[in-house]
């Protein structure tokens, strides 16, 4: 019975942590001044990020909005 609560717990936490990922608003990468942010502070670390963040909230939503 264990195994099933801890696997019930394992599914709701990733769902709370998807919600809150479609929650979260984007970045507007559109924008003049972000972009000039992201520029002058260019790392390797923020490329990843944003591109993480553009490429995988469309596959969330996706995921999300199939499960209803």
């Amino acid at each position: 019975m264990d195994e099933l609560g801890t696997a019930g717990s394992k599914l709701l936490y990733g769902f709370q942590q998807a919600l809150e990922f479609i929650r979260k608003p984007s970045i507007n990468t559109n924008s003049k001044l972000i972009n000039s942010i992201i520029k002058a502070n260019e790392t390797e670390r923020l490329k990843s990020y944003v591109n993480f963040e553009c490429k995988n909230r469309k596959d969330v939503v996706q995921n999300a909005t199939s499960c209803k």
